[in-house]
């Protein structure tokens, strides 16, 4: 078997366990632990059922975790950062980049466009990661 295709079933064994995988079995440890530590160790607690925990627990967790990945991806440089850095750790992204952004300037020339300083530093920045990094 080709080393590649062992590399890809790993990738695809990683994303599937921690995206799929893990999420409910730590949603599950987490309301067993808290409702056995927590909830059944103080009496004004112990009278709520282990099920109206859980719906009680869906309630909170579901709207919350998506107002953090909303906040993760749209509000925060977080996400952002990762996807620059994803894309700079493949030298065939980065080539792809600076010829978007060079056919983009051409483009521009043709339409006698004058491009924002900001684009021509974005394109500098592309130019200077694909430097020496992929041949065609």
């Amino acid at each position: 078997m080709e080393l590649t295709r062992v590399y890809r079933y790993w990738q695809y064994f990683r994303l599937g366990f921690s995206k799929y995988l893990t999420y409910p079995v730590t949603l599950i440890n987490f309301m067993t632990l808290t409702y056995l530590y927590v909830i059944e160790r103080f009496p004004f607690l112990a009278s709520l059922h282990f099920i109206l925990f859980v719906f009680i627990t869906f309630m909170l967790v579901m709207p919350l975790g998506t107002l953090l990945g909303w906040f993760d991806m749209r509000k925060s440089r977080i996400h952002s950062t990762e996807v620059v850095v994803a894309t700079e750790s493949n030298p065939m992204n980065i080539h792809i980049q600076r010829v978007t952004f060079e056919n983009t300037l051409i483009l521009f020339k043709a339409l006698k466009i004058e491009p924002i300083p900001e684009w021509t530093a974005i394109y500098e920045y592309w130019k200077r990661l694909d430097k020496g990094k992929w041949q065609p």
